[in-house]
């Protein structure tokens, strides 16, 4: 989810279905405070895979990135959980960064492990530490 202005009085609020590559634009007036449109775009294509490709990819991002609870949990007992919370959180906005930049199918599969890994993973486990 992100957030942009789209005109000085328009917001824009930004949603990525990542399971069906559905990026929507929901347009808030921030004049009036409502809903002043809504956009949609399907990403895949953008990319130049097909929708079996991306849920193979998902697929594949997903069982290798629960692999990142293993190591983390180490990490947790080693370090303790502020400093891999916090190491974690920064790699996963790095990846996220980088996420951005992919174009082709090797480069995305690669971003949504790393997000997979880092985000769903790793976070849950040192999130969960801290409780």
């Amino acid at each position: 989810m992100a957030t942009g202005a789209i005109t000085p009085e328009v917001e824009g609020v930004f949603f990525l279905d990542y399971l069906i590559g559905e990026l929507q634009c929901q347009v808030v007036s921030v004049r009036f405070l409502q809903l002043a449109g809504v956009f949609k775009h399907n990403v895949i294509a953008d990319l130049g895979i097909d929708r079996v490709s991306y849920a193979l990819v998902n697929f594949w991002a997903t069982l290798i990135g629960a692999a990142f609870c293993i190591p983390c949990g180490r990490l947790l007992d080693r370090f303790g959980s502020r400093v891999v919370l916090t190491t974690v959180l920064v790699a996963l906005g790095a990846t996220v960064v980088c996420m951005s930049a992919s174009t082709a199918l090797v480069s995305l599969a690669i971003a949504v492990t790393l997000t997979r890994g880092f985000g769903q993973s790793a976070l849950s486990g040192a999130s969960l530490a801290l409780v």
